[in-house]
């Protein structure tokens, strides 16, 4: 009974919080939460009877770890949201699944806010960082598609399961409710869902319902009444993002919009479109300016700020857009200059953007060095910006592994980095700590091991021996929040002996959070002996590893260097043998070769992976996207280090 609790009273919250904020009661009498040991989809919202896999529902205060209680309430509240978006109200047909999966992963994350709210968990930024920014980051390849896609046969509706219909359509109903305001939003999606209660709707259907609301309260953006299909309909119909252009001319500062969108690879052919690559927004800077830009607008205008005031665009990163700042001297070297006088949500939002434009070569990796020197030099707190910093640098250091400028890169920010370890360490205080402290120690940590700062190397070794010498004596064991790197480091740095005390653990642990763990650890060796040994028999026994957690394994083996070529080379080998037992309409399947090669960064490992694709193209089924995906990424590795890796050793060698 003591891990359905933490379920029980996150349900009891978000049942009364959903009931008032709908302004519908949920109708019927009763719901069950439903926990299945071997459950392949998350969780599964049927009308009062939710089911959930084990790691998605029981809490265990001994072994969950701060993110995977936030993921498990994240869980419990979407599929209680769902109760009115997919039950009440679903959608006509399944290309338009946004409709129930987007509003769901939106509300969901108020329902936690409410559930916590005296312990609060800072779910408003949370959402920003976890929907939009990683939309963002996601959203930039011409091998994208729409939100509202193509659902004519069962590989085409299971593939659309991913996260553009979960957070991307979060993204934009985000910027919706930004652009109308909370109240006249919130009366909008009541009046959505009584009219169409027991019945099906469209995107067309949901745009109608919130323009009404927005014109009877004559919501305007400036002077401009807001279109509520002109924001929205390019979002749902077309993939990517605009980018947008600042600049400043005498006392204004000037924002123009290009006619093609924001991407990684930006001499891609653009596929043909229903619209053009314009947008109609709601821009906003961090000096409380906010102006209507109409696809067929040339440019908007805001005043220069006076004095001190630094101008950054796209305040608090809320919109669904990039900036570029033109000039040299000007807004970008004030922004850089600066960057420490911000909001740590737009000094977020400075990285990432630096990063991600840096990627497409609209600016140079320089230029996006100079904006987190700060950081080198210890000058950030934020879980948000390093949580950004450690995504955005995660591609590059493993883009310049094994080369002069990765060494170089790990020994500028080390010191950062071993900063930060000082400041969090391996000891929690659970009492005293904030939920984000809570989150951004285990972040902090595993990222510390990753750059080898040496004490975050020997404090964690030391916690698993005494663990292990132990014999995994619960006492002993690692906190949850710091567990994972720990167990991790413990096989990866270890011996088969190890390998084997992890195994041990794993066969004995009955909590599927500690279990799922061990299993993650036990794929950090790169014994070649130890991992056919995985693939071979564990992996093919279901009763060891269960069908739920067979791809998970499989993609947790090939994060490292051996285990990639091993994977790569074992899936293929066992091809026919995985098409028979899972068939290519399983989305998890279709994405299992896809993912292990997105990595790749070499000419043969491009040819390895077109070959193979093209030899199993008619077992593509749900993963033909996926596929599509995996071709082009390859492809921007191999562009980027022929690129990008000389600048960014001349900048190091410059520090």
């Amino acid at each position: 009974m003591e891990q359905v609790s933490h379920a029980l009273k996150v349900q009891q919250h978000v049942t009364t919080y959903f009931e008032e904020l709908y302004q519908l009661p949920y109708e019927l009498p009763k719901v069950d939460l439903i926990a299945i040991p071997d459950f392949v989809t998350g969780a599964m919202e049927q009308w009062g009877l939710i089911t959930y896999r084990e790691t998605s529902l029981l809490y265990d205060s001994a072994a969950d770890a701060t993110s995977p209680r936030q993921s498990k309430s994240s869980t419990i509240s979407h599929e209680y949201v769902h109760q009115w978006f997919g039950n009440l109200v679903t959608c006509k047909w399944w290309d338009n699944i946004w409709i129930q999966e987007g509003p769901a992963t939106f509300w969901s994350q108020e329902g936690i806010e409410e559930a916590y709210k005296n312990d609060p968990w800072d779910m408003e930024k949370q959402q920003i960082y976890n929907s939009i920014t990683y939309s963002l980051n996601r959203d930039v390849s011409v091998t994208g598609r729409p939100i509202v896609s193509a659902a004519t046969n069962p590989d085409e509706i299971t593939a659309a399961f991913d996260w553009v219909i979960y957070d991307k359509a979060a993204s934009i109903i985000y910027t919706l409710r930004e652009a109308m305001g909370k109240q006249s939003f919130d009366k909008a999606t009541t009046q959505f869902l009584t009219k169409f209660q027991f019945q099906a709707a469209d995107e067309l259907d949901f745009i109608e319902a919130y323009q009404n609301q927005a014109t009877a309260d004559n919501i305007k953006i400036g002077e401009t009444p807001l279109d509520v299909k002109a924001l929205m309909h390019p979002f749902l119909k077309q993939a990517l993002y605009p980018l947008l252009t600042a600049k400043i001319e005498g006392n204004d500062i000037v924002i123009t919009q290009g006619d093609r969108p924001f991407l990684h690879n930006a001499d891609s052919t653009l596929p043909e479109a229903e619209y053009n690559f314009k947008y109609s927004l709601v821009v906003s800077s961090n000096q409380n300016d906010r102006a209507w830009f109409s696809s067929t607008a040339s440019e908007i205008r805001f005043p220069k700020p006076t004095g001190s005031e630094i101008f950054k665009l796209n305040s608090g990163q809320k919109g669904y857009y990039r900036v570029k700042y033109e000039g040299k001297g000007t807004l970008n070297d004030e922004l850089v200059g600066n960057i420490e006088k911000l909001d740590e949500m737009d000094r977020m939002g400075v990285v990432d953007d630096a990063f991600n434009l840096a990627i497409s070569g609209d600016i140079t990796y320089s230029a996006a060095l100079d904006t987190v020197e700060y950081i080198a030099n210890g000058g950030e707190n934020s879980y948000y910006v390093w949580g950004v910093f450690g995504s955005r640098t995660s591609y590059m250091r493993t883009q310049l592994a094994g080369t002069a400028a990765g060494d170089k890169f790990i020994a500028y920010f080390k010191n950062a980095v071993s900063q930060q370890f000082d400041r969090f360490g391996l000891e929690v205080d659970s009492n005293n700590d904030s939920h984000i402290d809570k989150k951004m120690r285990s972040n902090i940590v595993s990222l510390s091991v990753s750059f080898g700062v040496e004490k975050a190397t020997e404090q964690a070794s030391a916690i698993y021996k005494a663990w292990k010498d132990s014999d995994g004596q619960l006492s002993k064991r690692p906190h949850p929040d710091v567990a994972g790197t720990v167990y991790n480091l413990g096989v990866s740095s270890g011996t088969f002996e190890d390998w084997e005390f992890m195994y041990a653990q794993y066969a004995k642990e009955l909590v599927a959070d500690e279990k799922k763990k061990y299993m993650r650890a036990m794929a950090a060796t790169e014994n070649v002996t130890t991992i056919d040994f995985m693939l071979n028999t564990l992996a093919m026994d279901k009763t060891i590893i269960l069908e739920q957690d067979f791809f998970t394994f499989i993609n947790y083996i090939s994060y490292t260097t051996v285990g990639e070529r091993m994977t790569w080379d074992w899936v293929r080998v066992h091809w026919a043998q995985l098409v028979e037992r899972f068939g290519t309409n399983d989305r998890n399947f279709g994405r299992l070769a896809p993912n292990i090669a997105n990595d790749f960064k070499t000419e043969y490992g491009l040819w390895s992976a077109a070959d193979f694709f093209q030899v199993t193209e008619a077992d593509a089924g749900a993963g033909e996207g996926p596929r599509k995906s995996t071709i082009a990424q390859i492809e921007s590795n191999i562009d980027w280090l022929e690129n990008y890796e000389s600048d960014i050793l001349a900048w190091l060698e410059s520090h």
